[in-house]
């Protein structure tokens, strides 16, 4: 079967603690897909790891200096999308922060 996939992720890095700056950042990553007329079929994200054609790499709630910080993903399988009556027309990503 031809599985073409599509990886959407986010990366960041808090300041070192020895910065002035420095406060932890906790980003969310979210995928949600969604029909011609943008009725929302489904969501993948770190509250719902997985849903038809996507799969989350799960929850990072904070991004350390010195460990090169963090990085979640979603990787959508483009032909296991929903298909059929709803077929998927509009993929979103957005990012929380908290």
């Amino acid at each position: 079967a031809d599985m073409k996939k599509l990886l959407v992720g986010i990366t960041w890095r808090e300041h070192p603690t020895s910065n002035p700056k420095y406060s932890r950042v906790d980003l969310d990553l979210t995928v949600n897909i969604y029909d011609e007329n943008m009725k929302k079929l489904d969501y993948c994200s770190y509250t719902h790891l997985t849903c038809h054609g996507c799969v989350h790499s799960g929850d990072i709630t904070s991004a350390p200096y010195n460990k090169g910080g963090a990085r979640e993903d979603v990787v959508i399988t483009l032909n296991e999308l929903p298909k059929g009556r709803f077929n998927t027309h509009h993929i979103r990503q957005y990012i929380q922060v908290y």
